[in-house]
């Protein structure tokens, strides 16, 4: 009996390992230590109640395999009818269990990652579906835009955190595919048809610049080994697309304010691409350097580029759903 409750102590006991390791690790592994915490103490107040029959059972256990008497074999027998009893205990209550921990320890990132609007009902009317991926991709492109924007223009940005919030991209670009295809086939018309293809595209759009902006966050301390000439022109650029972004982020709210320019920032490109150029050539900077700094200006380009590509696709949806509630009023 006394060998038995310290089966019971050690699986209790042991838990704490599991809560040690988790300090600062990621909500999953916090979850399943709260999981291991719960299952252990709940099995091992159940056994403590029900010892004697546990003893019994196993004695009897015993009696029908033939096994050799003795502590040692009934203790481990023990150990194994005890955690078998734990999985009968829990089995029931796992998805309850599963549910309740899915609400804890939530950060931000993760409540960034579930879709707002995706209202399952709503699939059955195209126009109420285009609206509702209209004002999800809207919450996509605020994610993307503030990894570049901070990617870009940050002079320390947070890489770390910058790379979380671009993982945060994948489960709602997924969500908002997987809505997309379970719309009413039936109840679409060829310009709902195409409309729904104009997500797919800002979603690749928005995952570049997102992309962009971790890859520029990465190598900008690079840039502050510059010449202070040099490094002013490439900062003057990126406070170009920094604005850039901020407009952006009122046309995709807005569709009657104009999408980004690539010729408005073009001027500065050149600058700061040239002054990168000469800089190298009479051997100012190295060339792996004035390799990373003409990567990093290409990017920013690149990110102008796909924010005036998105921001069509962007209109293109909004155009639908307005025309449509417009015709549906009319009639």
């Amino acid at each position: 009996e006394a060998g038995a409750a310290l089966v019971i102590g050690a699986n209790v006991g042991t838990t704490t390992t599991a809560v040690l390791a988790v300090l600062g690790a990621t909500p999953n592994a916090r979850r399943v230590a709260v999981a291991h915490v719960i299952f252990n103490a709940v099995t091992g107040l159940v056994a403590v109640l029900l010892l004697p029959l546990l003893l019994f059972a196993v004695g009897q256990i015993e009696r029908s395999l033939d096994l050799v008497a003795g502590p040692a074999m009934t203790l481990a027998l023990f150990h194994t009818v005890f955690n078998l009893l734990g999985v009968a205990i829990m089995w029931p209550v796992s998805r309850h269990l599963e549910r309740w921990l899915a609400g804890r320890f939530v950060t931000m990132e993760e409540n960034e990652s579930r879709p707002q609007f995706l209202d399952r009902n709503s699939r059955e009317i195209p126009t109420l579906a285009a609206n509702a991926v209209l004002l999800e991709l809207r919450r996509v492109a605020d994610i993307a835009l503030d990894i570049a924007r901070s990617g870009f223009a940050d002079a320390a940005p947070p890489v770390e955190r910058l790379e979380r919030r671009n993982e945060v991209l994948r489960p709602l670009n997924e969500a908002i595919v997987t809505y997309l295809q379970g719309i009413n086939a039936a109840n679409k018309s060829e310009a709902a048809a195409e409309a729904m293809t104009h997500p797919i595209r800002a979603l690749w759009h928005f995952s570049e610049i997102a992309g962009l902006g971790v890859s520029a966050a990465r190598r900008q301390r690079e840039l502050h080994q510059f010449p202070t000439v040099l490094h002013n022109r490439i900062a003057e650029y990126a406070a170009l697309v920094a604005g850039e972004i901020d407009l952006a982020r009122r046309a995709y709210a807005d569709p009657s304010v104009a999408p980004p320019d690539e010729a408005t920032t073009e001027p500065a490109y050149q600058r700061a691409k040239h002054g990168i150029l000469l800089a190298a050539s009479s051997g100012v900077i190295d060339a792996a350097r004035a390799e990373t700094a003409l990567e990093i200006l290409f990017e920013m380009k690149s990110a102008i580029h796909l924010l005036a590509r998105a921001g069509r696709r962007m209109a293109a949806i909004a155009s639908f759903v307005e025309s449509d509630q417009t015709g549906s009023q009319a009639a």
